[in-house]
């Protein structure tokens, strides 16, 4: 955070030092030209000023490259509609989609279906623009799919793979959805949110294997391992490079031949879901601590995970905003 909020100082003086600098006919103000202000791709990490103060504010441009999305938080109210186009997308791709061989685990149940080649167009159009998902907090989903249509006609992303993923080692063939395993998954309890809050927050709901989920076969999961492994072994600590993993990720993805490919992951949520006893603060209900999923939910919950192909070590993957001064 601080490194960020040092770009932002050093814009901004950069900004005050043309304004002071300007003079006669040439000279600028903010109610001229208003000043842009950077801002990173996950608003969740912090905001410049509150929401009510940004009204004005025009976004200007985005980069996604590398990025890995998922929303976390849901409205009660959205669920059964996330689910109901859900229902239909899936639908689509199993009517007009050449599916891959689906993945199944040791009791034969299957955990994961693949489309591959999937046009941007069928997932916008089907899937994330009807649907109320909070894709990175961005003002306008519109900015997502006009930054992504922009880098598919420069030929840097190709067609999207589309993996229905479910729970692993199940011993049954119930509580399906669309023939996978739903997987279960308690709700976060922290900051204003209490246990009656219309908003339910999930942390976390994508595994780290996820990324290679339109590829890897749960045997092949050690394999890439070792080979995540190996390719980290060139810097002394990952946290002198916190980006030398997803590098590493790319590179496999890229060897492979999925470079260029977006992934879209889809997950079932049992809305029947109950947190694990293991944390003295579930138990003690002590913030932050996780709860089951309350017993008045209407439908299961959709949710999403988005990589974006693109590595973003040692880059600056920001949106900018120009904020409008003049009101």
């Amino acid at each position: 955070r601080f490194e960020y909020l040092a770009r932002i100082d050093d814009s901004l003086r950069t900004d005050l030092v043309t304004y002071a600098n300007s003079e006669g006919k040439d000279r600028k103000s903010p109610l001229d030209v208003a000043p842009i202000i950077t801002l990173p791709v996950s608003e969740s990490l912090f905001r410049v000023t509150s929401k009510s103060k940004m009204q004005s504010a025009t976004d200007c441009d985005i980069n996604l490259a590398g990025a890995n999305i998922q929303p976390t938080i849901f409205n009660k109210n959205d669920l059964k509609k996330n689910l109901d186009i859900g229902n239909a997308f899936i639908s689509f791709l199993e009517k007009n989609q050449k599916e891959e061989m689906p993945y199944k685990d040791n009791s034969n149940i299957t955990v994961r279906r693949i489309w591959k080649n999937v046009d941007f167009k069928i997932i916008w159009e089907k899937l994330l623009e009807p649907s109320a998902f909070n894709i990175l907090g961005i003002s306008s989903k519109d900015l997502l799919k006009k930054w992504i249509e922009k880098v598919i006609e420069s030929g840097d992303l190709t067609n999207w793979n589309v993996v229905l993923k479910g729970k692993t080692d199940s011993n049954d063939g119930i509580n399906l959805w669309h023939g996978v395993k739903k997987i279960e998954r308690s709700r976060l309890i922290s900051g204003t949110r209490d246990e009656d809050s219309e908003e339910l927050n999930f942390g976390t709901i994508s595994s780290s294997e996820d990324w290679c989920s339109d590829f890897c076969s749960e045997l092949e999961e050690e394999e890439i391992k070792q080979l995540i492994e190996a390719e980290s072994k060139a810097e002394e600590s990952e946290k002198r490079n916190p980006g030398i993993i997803e590098s590493a990720k790319a590179k496999i993805r890229n060897d492979r031949e999925l470079g260029k490919t977006p992934l879209l992951v889809m997950y079932c949520i049992d809305k029947h879901s109950k947190a694990r006893n293991g944390s003295n603060n579930t138990s003690l209900k002590i913030k932050p601590y996780r709860a089951d999923l309350p017993n008045d939910l209407d439908s299961d919950i959709l949710a999403i995970y988005i990589r974006i192909p693109g590595d973003k070590t040692n880059k600056n993957y920001t949106k900018r905003i120009t904020m409008d001064m003049s009101c």
